[in-house]
């Protein structure tokens, strides 16, 4: 029944809050009119003409990938990126002992709250 008080009063009392919001706030969307401002009549500036690109001398040119080649797999997609071998050790780890330490198995076990 709470919920549903506060959905009405919500539906109806946000509409109202924009409203009233909106009467204090300044509007930005039209421009004041003003007066027209008298323009020089002289020559129009100069257009800057586009400047060259910036070559660097001790970089080589990139060299452009053939297009027929986008669509093609990488080499070696398919292959696991660590292998035993190349990364990873031969042998596999050692068994989990079931998360008990060595200093947790020689507590005593009587005052904890999980024993049964």
């Amino acid at each position: 029944m709470l919920y549903r008080t506060f959905a009405i009063v919500t539906v109806l009392g946000a509409p109202l809050l924009v409203i009233a919001a909106q009467s204090f706030v300044p509007q930005h969307g039209a421009p004041e009119p003003q007066p027209p401002s008298v323009q020089p009549t002289g020559a129009p500036a100069p257009v800057p003409a586009p400047t060259p690109p910036i070559v660097n001398a001790d970089t080589p040119p990139v060299a452009v990938a053939d297009p027929s080649t986008f669509s093609q797999p990488l080499a070696g997609a398919g292959q696991p990126m660590l292998a035993p071998g190349t990364g990873l050790p031969d042998a596999a780890a050692p068994p989990a002992t079931g998360g008990a330490t060595p200093a947790v198995a020689t507590q005593d076990a009587a005052g904890a709250p999980n024993v049964q």
